[in-house]
């Protein structure tokens, strides 16, 4: 059965949270980076790429590292692969 929209938003804002906690914090460097990532359908981090770089090869790495760690919560049954990918940005000032 798929997930209703309902569902889908609710978890959405779950994965928007987790990545907000997994953010490096203090690092002392500005810049954007937005990532893409998908989460496998039993949970858990099947791929995360730069979709846009600082230009900082060091903050683009924390990123990853971050979201490599970031405590994803497990989907909901229903979703599809495009509803479990996510472009978030990770802003630093």
């Amino acid at each position: 059965a798929a997930a209703s929209a309902g569902a889908l938003r609710e978890y959405a804002r779950y994965v928007t949270q987790a990545l907000a906690k997994a953010k490096p914090k203090g690092i002392g460097a500005a810049g954007t980076v937005k990532v893409k990532l998908a989460i496998a359908p039993r949970g858990g981090l099947a791929s995360v790429e730069i979709v846009r770089s600082s230009g900082n090869r060091r903050l683009d790495a924390m990123v990853i590292v971050a979201v490599q760690h970031a405590a994803l919560p497990t989907p909901p049954p229903g979703l599809t692969p495009a509803q479990l990918t996510y472009e978030v940005p990770y802003h630093f000032r």
